[in-house]
C-alpha cells in the first residue's frame, strides 16, 4: 500500500512539474509574440503618421 502511495505521489509531483514548466513556457511564447506585435504595430503607426505628416508637408 505504501508503495503505491509513494509512486502515485511521485507520478503527481512529475505531473504538476511537467505542468508548470509547460505553463511558463507557453506565458513566455505569448509574452514574446505579444510585445512582437505590439512592436509591428507601433511601427506601422510611425510609418503612418510619418507618411500622413510628409504627404501635407511635401
Amino acid at each position: 500500500m505504501s508503495l503505491r502511495w509513494k509512486i502515485f505521489s511521485l507520478y503527481l509531483i512529475i505531473l504538476i512539474i511537467s505542468l508548470a514548466l509547460t505553463g511558463l513556457y507557453l506565458y513566455r511564447y505569448i509574452e514574446r509574440s505579444y510585445l512582437d506585435n505590439v512592436r509591428v504595430n507601433n511601427l506601422m503607426q510611425a510609418n503612418m503618421v510619418s507618411n500622413f505628416v510628409s504627404r501635407f508637408v511635401g
